[in-house]
């Protein structure tokens, strides 16, 4: 049986920590419209639950601090954002390329599954 954390290095994940910290901010800065002294950092992320290592928690408890006029976190929004702006993953970065390893590392592994006899 596999869960995400085998993909991470986290003890615990979700799909969204496929993401390096930095580039799900980027992500959920994209996503909201985040501007100024509202976009989120990897920084923040963390430092808004040290309870969890999971992305979405941390984004949960970051967006509670935020503004009224900041819309509501919904996990589903930056996937959302993400289907209609697929470019966003074609940046030459660190945290891009770390991104897709790690996703591709989970379809090879859930492929072989399929190809089992």
């Amino acid at each position: 049986m596999f869960t995400i954390a085998d993909f991470t290095g986290q003890e615990e994940s979700d799909i969204e920590d496929l993401f390096p910290r930095e580039k799900y901010a980027e992500l959920l800065n994209e996503a909201y419209g985040l501007k100024a002294k509202n976009k989120l950092t990897a920084e923040q992320l963390q430092a808004a639950d040290t309870k969890t290592q999971r992305v979405v928690k941390q984004a949960e408890s970051a967006f509670r601090t935020m503004p009224a006029e900041v819309e509501e976190f919904d996990h589903f929004a930056p996937s959302g954002w993400l289907i209609r702006n697929p470019a966003f993953l074609d940046a030459k970065d660190d945290d891009t390329a770390t991104a897709l390893d790690r996703a591709e590392k989970l379809f090879v592994t859930f492929n072989a599954l399929l190809e089992e006899d």
